[in-house]
């Protein structure tokens, strides 16, 4: 892309940003040229499931310290069990899954279980070290477990910025996450995402991506690394204060396709 193609994309990505109803933060880096667009990139926002992506480094990093065992099992009792996305839910009482299982299905499907069971192996104070210190995603806390609503009650909340969301696909990228063999390992999980219709929703079919979504109620993210003629760009696109959810899919999705056209 020339600096023609940077400066219209630049104008258009900030038009859909002065049009839409909702609240919008982007970040968009290329590699190859080592350039970087962002809109409102440092703003914090809820996290959502974005915050699941520290958690998933710093679970890699413990695991390749020796002090976490991925093989380890979990027997699921009613108690490890919470609401919202996941499939864990759904299984019986009794049956169990390795903690990299669990890591798994924290990114691909979301699950929020399988989230907090990550968590109480690491430690809620030793992601947050590994997130600012290492990954060096400053605008990024965890500050509760999912679900906890008496938490979220009391003010305290998950947040990160599509700044840091792009650092962390950035260092992933280059295989910078702990080593490249552990950053392989966790980028092949996000090419397994299982959760669509947001970056990928306007790009021609079976165009590869590695990302994960964070949705509440009204928000919706999205970031990642997409592939164009097998040269990867990394997007970020947070977006809060929507009319309706489907509406925020839909915006994040054009963001992404007036970034690959232009790619």
């Amino acid at each position: 892309m020339n600096q023609e193609k940077y400066l219209k994309l630049e104008a258009d990505l900030l038009a859909l940003v002065n049009s839409s109803p909702g609240h919008l933060a982007i970040s968009f880096y290329d590699p190859e040229k080592d350039y970087s667009l962002e809109i409102a990139a440092e703003e914090a926002f809820p996290a959502a499931s974005l915050i699941k992506n520290g958690i998933l480094a710093s679970f890699f990093a413990k695991v390749e310290e020796g002090k976490i065992d991925p093989a380890e099992l979990i027997t699921l009792s009613p108690e490890l069990i919470c609401g919202g996305d996941g499939i864990i839910k759904e299984f019986r009482s009794g049956h169990q899954l390795s903690l990299d299982e669990l890591a798994t299905l924290m990114i691909i499907v979301s699950d929020n279980a399988a989230t907090n069971l990550i968590i109480d192996q690491v430690g809620m104070d030793e992601v947050n070290r590994y997130v600012s210190q290492v990954l060096g995603l400053k605008g990024t806390e965890l500050q509760r477990r999912l679900m906890d609503l008496q938490a979220a009650k009391e003010g305290r909340d998950n947040i990160t910025t599509a700044h840091d969301q792009s650092l962390f696909f950035k260092q992933l990228l280059a295989g910078e996450i702990i080593s490249k063999t552990a950053s392989a390992k966790m980028l092949d999980i996000y090419r397994r995402q299982q959760v669509s219709g947001r970056l990928d929703l306007y790009l021609p079919m079976e165009n590869p991506i590695a990302h994960k979504h964070g949705d509440l109620d009204y928000l919706e993210h999205d970031s990642g690394i997409i592939w164009k003629d097998e040269r990867p760009f990394i997007l970020s696109v947070l977006t809060e204060k929507n009319p309706s959810n489907k509406e925020g899919r839909e915006v994040i999705g054009r963001v992404a396709e007036l970034v690959y056209e232009a790619f």
